[in-house]
């Protein structure tokens, strides 16, 4: 895979999922806490929201970041990598303490996007 079509792919997922989150935050924030009441629903409501304009930022800036040098490029991605792997420790954290429960496609995304980030940051050639 190379730098410019996985900086594609993470920028697509990272906009499809703030839309998600934009336009079904009761969905993903019931998803993530079965058992909350109806303020904290609320509460994880417009958290889903306000981290659905993070996931548009974060999406645009990968988005662009395609037309830099390869070099930066690569850059880029060992950073998203990075803060792939910092979302999964925190998911983690949280489904350990009783917090929150797992939405596993989510984790399974980020695991992946983080794997590949990584691998063609660091050792993929072109």
């Amino acid at each position: 895979m190379t730098v410019r079509a996985l900086l594609t792919i993470s920028s697509l997922i990272m906009i499809l999922l703030g839309l998600i989150f934009l336009i079904f935050p009761e969905f993903v924030s019931l998803k993530m806490f079965p058992e909350a009441n109806e303020e904290q629903i609320h509460i994880a409501i417009v958290h889903r929201q306000i981290m659905s304009g993070g996931m548009f930022f974060i999406g645009i800036l990968l988005l662009l970041a395609r037309k830099n040098v390869t070099s930066a490029a690569k850059r880029i991605l060992f950073g998203s990598s990075i803060g792939y792997c910092i979302v999964l420790s925190i998911q983690i954290k949280l489904f350990f303490s009783g917090d929150s429960d797992f939405y596993w496609p989510v984790v399974i995304i980020f695991s992946v996007l983080a794997i590949l980030s990584f691998y063609v940051s660091y050792f993929k050639k072109h």
